[in-house]
């Protein structure tokens, strides 16, 4: 004959192990990526979430026909940009070719959508700097990073 004790603890660890089977279930959110970041051309960064590198930004190579300040230039010019993503989580890469100028054509984008680690993200070219005719030792380029 059970006890109604018996019965108490019986109940208890069943909500117990049922608890913990429900926590060990639970998936972890992918730590979000968003945000804005300068890399220098031929250079990468590696975004690393949770001391974790989860992804590589690498800027291969930039071209800037866009017309130097103080300048009268019969047309505006434009910048483009080439990167590779490398997902680490699933060892895969991507190329992408974004633009930024004026009166771009149509298959000429300043954005691009992307995954990575799971999750969906837009990755845009915010500006090349700086302009040409400015003397630096370095272009840089800076992309925003925006979670879907």
């Amino acid at each position: 004959m059970e006890t109604p004790q018996k019965k108490i603890f019986a109940s208890g660890l069943l909500a117990f192990a049922m608890a913990i089977a429900l926590l060990a279930c639970k998936k972890d959110k992918a730590a979000d990526l968003s945000g804005n970041y300068t890399i220098a051309n031929n250079k990468a960064l590696e975004l690393q979430p949770n001391g974790q590198t989860a992804v590589q930004l690498a800027v291969t190579a930039i071209e800037d026909t866009r017309c130097p300040p103080n300048a009268f230039c019969a047309v505006a010019g434009w910048g483009k940009v080439a990167l590779t993503v490398k997902d680490r989580g699933i060892a895969k890469e991507k190329k992408l070719t974004l633009y930024t100028g004026y009166n771009l054509p149509k298959e000429q984008k300043d954005m691009a959508k992307i995954n990575i680690n799971g999750s969906n993200y837009i990755i845009q070219l915010s500006d090349i700097t700086p302009y040409p005719g400015i003397n630096t030792t370095e272009k840089t380029v800076q992309l925003r990073l925006s979670k879907l």
